[in-house]
């Protein structure tokens, strides 16, 4: 069976400095405070009760579900955020793909890309 996840991860490599959560940090927001330019934050599936920042300009964090519709009956083992999501001014340009939150959505940034996503209230 091919592994979608080492496929992407062959492509983004060419252009990405990649992080992994839980591997190179175990907390979401300790990756998107300690991200550094051409960073890409992939989060494995599992259960991640923060509260994150979208902090940074033109942050790139994706899930085990991105490009994958909400939808879609294909999506495979979540990263759950039970919390919210906020995107604050300075996340211009964030994108924010593939994940399942629980909580709310809070949207300061003028400019940013929320996709391939499940929101849902507990």
């Amino acid at each position: 069976m091919f592994d979608t996840w080492s496929g992407l991860k062959a492509c983004l490599l060419d252009k990405y400095n990649l992080v992994e959560v839980p591997k190179d940090y175990k907390e979401i927001q300790k990756a998107i405070e300690e991200k550094r330019k051409n960073d890409l934050i992939y989060v494995h599936p599992g259960w991640y009760k923060e509260e994150l920042k979208m902090s940074k300009k033109d942050l790139v964090l994706i899930g085990p579900n991105s490009r994958i519709p909400g939808h879609s009956p294909y999506r495979k083992r979540e990263a759950i955020i039970n919390g919210s999501v906020n995107f604050l001014n300075e996340s211009s340009c964030a994108t924010f793909d593939g994940f399942k939150i629980l909580e709310d959505i809070i949207v300061k940034a003028d400019e940013f890309h929320f996709k391939n996503n499940i929101l849902t209230n507990k």
